[in-house]
């Protein structure tokens, strides 16, 4: 029985389970994840196949090692009854399932409501035309299948960081120099992050950790999130190689949802990209955190850098992660609606999440150099990214 296919508040079905949720019918990876021995169970599926080929990305685990987290990627089979309100929201007696688009994906839980393990599966596909018309539609050219490793990163490993008490997340963009310690950027979306990534990684002999989220723990090592970097049209301006790169290898169909999904403006589409491809190496291992820079737009005539307090910073960043992770805050906050009206103990109270993340992020921040970048709002793209790159790489600021 697919969850897609039935609406009622109650469920129960049997599923059979192995150890701390490991399936029999599943082929396992073992990989080292955001510092975590994970293993990966993938069945025959065309998306399993792309899965695997993303996730390899990551260095091997220990397979003779009880794993810190199972992942499966598999119909989901259900042994608990629960609650759905809203539609997309599914509270569970051991655990919870969130519902979109990309799939569903059932994070379960132990009686002191610490995570097990994850299964997640697909939506079901609606035939042939409707996803080429989908795929043409989305931004990157891409349907549910083909992201499935976004899925995984944003939807899965990201969401499991709320569990652990010893990381902590950023919207960040995060790189390792050349002589040693990691280099983290961070401010809200659109604001520049990629375009310096892609600059100093690209150009200037630095690693590749992260792209969009960077994984921290509570000793200052950032862990790397090797989920593919999001490219959009305005990082590959002024940069024609890129864009060959991006767009020019895709046939002609690739090139001319380019080109029309650009006609609604250069934030309007976009490609995600291996690392490997994009920059020839990446840091596999991460390392410590060595200086962060926050980036903010606003009115004024020139780049300014202040330094700032580590509180200040730790403060900061957990306003942007907060607006970035709505969609994953909405669980929890209807999972706990739904327990408290159920008259059960939330399974985790957001709000102590994020306090958790601050006060680990001003622990972290204390040992690491913390700049604030007030950049022009009007400075153009290349201007912008030259500068920055030139203070990041002559260490001027």
């Amino acid at each position: 029985m697919n969850i897609s296919d039935t609406g009622d508040a109650a469920i129960h079905l049997e599923g059979k389970r192995l150890g701390t949720g490991k399936r029999s019918d599943l082929e396992y990876r073992a990989l080292q994840i955001f510092g975590k021995e994970v293993q990966v169970g993938l069945d025959r599926s065309e998306g399993s196949r792309i899965l695997a080929d993303e996730i390899s990305l990551y260095p091997a685990g220990h397979s003779d090692l009880e794993p810190e987290l199972v992942i499966n990627h598999a119909p989901l089979a259900l042994n608990s009854a629960g609650y759905t309100n809203p539609a997309s929201h599914w509270t569970l007696k051991d655990g919870f399932i969130t519902k979109s688009s990309r799939g569903d994906i059932y994070f379960h839980l132990d009686s002191a409501h610490r995570l097990t393990h994850i299964d997640f599966q697909d939506q079901p596909e609606k035939g042939w035309w409707w996803s080429q018309v989908s795929r043409f539609a989305n931004i990157q050219f891409a349907d549910a299948i083909q992201s499935i490793g976004q899925t995984f990163h944003e939807l899965i490993m990201v969401p499991s960081v709320y569990f652990d008490p010893r990381r902590f997340l950023v919207h960040a963009s995060a790189f390792e120099a050349p002589s040693g310690g990691i280099i983290m950027i961070g401010g809200t979306g659109g604001v520049g992050k990629t375009s310096l990534a892609l600059a100093l990684c690209r150009e200037h002999g630095y690693r590749f950790v992260n792209d969009d989220i960077a994984v921290i723990s509570e000793e200052g090592h950032v862990w790397p999130n090797l989920a593919y970097p999001k490219i959009y049209a305005y990082n590959v301006e002024g940069n024609l190689p890129l864009k060959r790169q991006i767009v020019g290898q895709g046939g002609w169909l690739n090139q001319f949802h380019w080109q029309f999904h650009l006609q609604l403006g250069p934030d309007r589409v976009r490609r995600r990209v291996s690392p490997q491809a994009l920059f020839g190496t990446y840091s596999p291992l991460g390392g410590r955190l060595q200086q962060y820079i926050l980036l903010v737009r606003e009115d004024r005539s020139d780049l300014l850098v202040e330094p700032m307090e580590a509180a200040q910073a730790a403060h900061l960043s957990r306003l942007v992660i907060e607006t970035e992770q709505y969609a994953m805050k909405n669980h929890f906050l209807w999972d706990a609606y739904n327990r408290i009206v159920n008259q059960e103990v939330p399974s985790l109270l957001i709000s102590d999440v994020f306090d958790r993340w601050e006060r680990l992020a001003r622990q972290v921040f204390s040992n690491a150099e913390c700049l604030i970048l007030h950049v022009p709002r009007q400075m153009d793209h290349l201007t912008f990214k030259d500068r920055v790159v030139s203070l990041i790489t002559t260490g001027t600021f």
